[in-house]
């Protein structure tokens, strides 16, 4: 059987059909400012407000006499300068809404500065001397100045201290507002953190940020503290000595040495000397040889004649004699030989004959 629909089943189905007509967002809004309106004038008369104070350490590192590099502001090299301004917003609101109140930092508000903390919350130091104080400049229209000095909870002298305000400071919830900027040059790298440190601002106690807003009841107070990180590059590694030449080629290996020639033999003994010469025996002088026969007298000579007389005989002529032999004269002794018996004696010479 066709089943059987009924009027009201069609006017429900007709009705699930229809496209829903979207309402005008003008009347909505027109319809929630008197609201607004009357909220904020109850909030005239004394609004619950939520006091905050935002701290913005800031870090901006640059080589001497140039500008900082937004892009890499907290990596820091050696030697850079490093400009760390405290920096302020107020974050309070009045609550149940997202309306942002402000308020004034009062005449004598310090905050306390670490510069190189080893976590965010600023427990431990790092070591002393990573950051080498140079001044302090106090911003724009601010009376302000910064003195190095231990606090507690901060024991190094030289990365301590505290940013005193000596006058009061508007800061509204829709601008930054900073108060002076600390200087310092990158003087160490710490291997702790591998070089990482944290800077840390806070309010001291005795000086909380007041919150003057018209919306708010008066006399709310509120304290602020904000950290930032940095990084100090590691200290680029000594450049390597060149290299030594690579060695030669081993040359080829030399032969071997000629073996040592043999010792020389000894020379041979000499021959035993000779014994030395005898000295020879002089010969006994000769005998005088026997005188030579003398001459036979003259034959007498007639006698001259009476009238003249003759002269007198003439002796003869002598007669010459020859000389006697000299001794024949040894000669150099021969090689020893045997005894010889020894020459017979000379003759005597023959006496020369007497003169007539």
């Amino acid at each position: 059987m066709p089943e059987t629909v009924r009027s009201g089943d069609v006017r429900r189905s007709a009705h699930s059909l229809r496209r829903p007509t979207p309402r005008p967002l003008l009347p909505r809004l027109v319809l929630l400012l008197p609201l607004l309106a009357i909220h904020r004038a109850d909030a005239q008369e004394g609004g619950v407000c939520a006091a905050s104070l935002n701290v913005k350490p800031e870090i901006c590192a640059n080589a001497p006499g140039e500008e900082c590099d937004a892009m890499n502001a907290n990596l820091i090299t050696l030697g850079d300068d490093v400009q760390v301004s405290i920096c302020l917003t107020s974050s309070s609101t009045l609550v149940g809404t997202n309306i942002g109140v402000g308020g004034v930092l009062q005449t004598g508000t310090r905050f306390e500065v670490a510069l190189t903390c080893k976590d965010g919350s600023c427990s431990a130091m790092h070591e002393s001397g990573i950051l080498e104080y140079l001044g302090f400049e106090p911003a724009a229209g601010v009376s302000s100045n910064f003195l190095l000095q231990t606090y507690p909870g901060c024991t190094d002298g030289q990365a301590c201290g505290y940013l005193t305000v000596s006058q009061e400071v508007e800061v509204t919830e829709d601008s930054t507002r900073c108060v002076g900027t600390i200087k310092a040059r990158a003087a160490r790298f710490t291997t702790t953190n591998n070089g990482l440190f944290y800077v840390r601002a806070a309010t001291a106690p005795e000086t909380p940020f007041l919150i003057t807003d018209e919306l708010c009841i008066p006399g709310l107070t509120a304290s602020g503290a904000g950290t930032t990180t940095a990084l100090i590059a590691p200290p680029s590694p000594m450049p390597l000595p060149p290299s030594p030449p690579s060695p030669p080629p081993p040359s080829p290996p030399s032969p071997p040495p000629p073996p040592p020639p043999p010792p020389p033999s000894p020379p041979p003994p000499p021959p035993p000397s000779p014994p030395p010469p005898r000295p020879p025996t002089p010969a006994p002088p000769p005998p005088p040889s026997p005188p030579p026969p003398s001459p036979p007298p003259p034959s007498p000579i007639p006698p001259p004649p009476s009238p003249a007389p003759s002269p007198p005989p003439q002796p003869p002529p002598p007669t010459p004699v020859s000389p006697s032999p000299l001794p024949p004269q040894p000669n150099p002794p021969p090689p020893p030989s045997p005894p010889q018996s020894p020459p017979p004696p000379a003759s005597p010479p023959s006496p020369r004959p007497p003169y007539p």
